[in-house]
């Protein structure tokens, strides 16, 4: 990217910002559902549900 127009550079990077945003979010929805298949196999395994559920209801700043 070069600074000759600084808009549309932050309009890019905000894109791929989106992009990069529903894709974590899609992958941690994934984590989620695996872990609730697995619990019943691997009990200790709720304590990582509860804390990414307590990590994902935590306000962003």
């Amino acid at each position: 990217m070069s600074s000759q127009n600084p808009h549309a550079e932050l309009k890019e990077l905000r894109k791929v910002g989106s992009k990069n945003n529903a894709a974590l979010n899609t992958l941690n929805d994934n984590v989620n559902a695996l872990i609730r298949i697995l619990t019943p196999f691997f009990p200790r395994l709720s304590n990582c549900y509860d804390a990414n559920e307590a990590i994902e209801a935590a306000p962003e700043e």
